[in-house]
């Protein structure tokens, strides 16, 4: 049996589920520490046992994924990326979701938090999105 090959996109997820898992992890070793139900040479070994496992599972599945990625650009598409000349293809099904000869319109995909964190161009600080201000009420 011929399994197709893991999406760049996939492998991006399967990374931020490893560091997900460890953030999760080290919280709970901090908690057990604070709490003391656990001496502290235990903690520490545990700790220093669980970053250095995370580390190498993250650079082994960084590894995959950068191959997956030139594989995909040499096949002229890509799942995690929005390039110009590039297919953009769902990670999950590889259907095609931007044909390689229409123009990106946003560039690389971005997450949810970035996308929250990112002031669009124009907007200053204390401006409401309509882009007008409320008068200040006197104070008397």
């Amino acid at each position: 049996m011929d399994r197709a090959p893991v999406s760049a996109g996939r492998w991006e997820l399967r990374r931020r589920l490893v560091l997900l898992v460890t953030l999760v992890a080290i919280i709970l070793i901090l908690v057990l520490g604070g709490s003391r139900s656990v001496d502290s040479p235990a903690l520490a070994a545990t700790t220093a046992v669980l970053v250095v496992v995370a580390a190498v599972v993250v650079w082994w599945v960084g590894r995959r994924q950068s191959a997956s990625v030139a594989a995909e650009k040499e096949a002229g598409y890509s799942t995690l990326y929005d390039f110009e000349g590039f297919e953009l293809r769902d990670y999950r099904t590889g259907a095609v979701i931007r044909p390689r000869n229409e123009t990106p319109d946003g560039g690389i995909r971005r997450s949810l938090l970035s996308g929250m964190l990112t002031v669009p161009a124009g907007i200053t600080a204390g401006t409401p999105p309509g882009g007008r201000r409320r008068p200040r009420r006197q104070q008397s």
